[in-house]
């Protein structure tokens, strides 16, 4: 919504920093984690959805092209201090307890020793991956604009 009143209101898009990258849900998927998570955990352990990610130049050049306006630019406004240029899921420290839960789903099962857990998940394989971040395995514009058509933002 930012970024769709400053392209309406400004004319100009602003991001902190062009290579910038966030993770991607619609309100619909974060139900269905809330909901995964509570039918399906004991406990103890978080359940990670394996959402999408994009680089947002492209969500806002998505947004931009659909507005249908020709003149809004994009301005770099420099990255403030805390902020982050790609957003972390599941650390490198994590993934040493994180298996994989369905295609959908991953579960970072606690450190602390949790017998009922560790039967639970003994047949689910550890990840393949030492970090889950937002710099990878970023979505095209026409998939960004899917979700965004999916999401209602669009």
């Amino acid at each position: 919504h930012v970024f769709k009143d400053q392209i309406r209101n400004k004319g100009q898009v602003s991001i902190t920093d062009m290579a910038m990258t966030r993770f991607f849900l619609t309100l619909r998927d974060a139900i269905t984690l809330l909901f995964k998570a509570s039918e399906e955990s004991i406990g103890g352990e978080i359940f990670v959805m394996t959402m999408p990610a994009c680089s947002i130049v492209d969500l806002a050049e998505v947004l931009i092209e659909a507005s249908g306006r020709e003149d809004v630019k994009i301005v770099e406004t420099g990255i403030r201090p805390g902020e982050k240029i790609h957003e972390i899921l599941m650390s490198d420290y994590e993934s040493l307890t994180t298996v994989v839960y369905d295609e959908e789903y991953l579960v970072i099962l606690p450190t602390l020793n949790m017998p009922e857990l560790k039967e639970r998940y003994k047949h689910s394989r550890q990840v393949s991956f030492s970090s889950f971040s937002s710099n990878y395995h970023l979505m095209s514009k026409e998939e960004i604009r899917e979700i965004l058509q999916r999401g209602g933002f669009l």
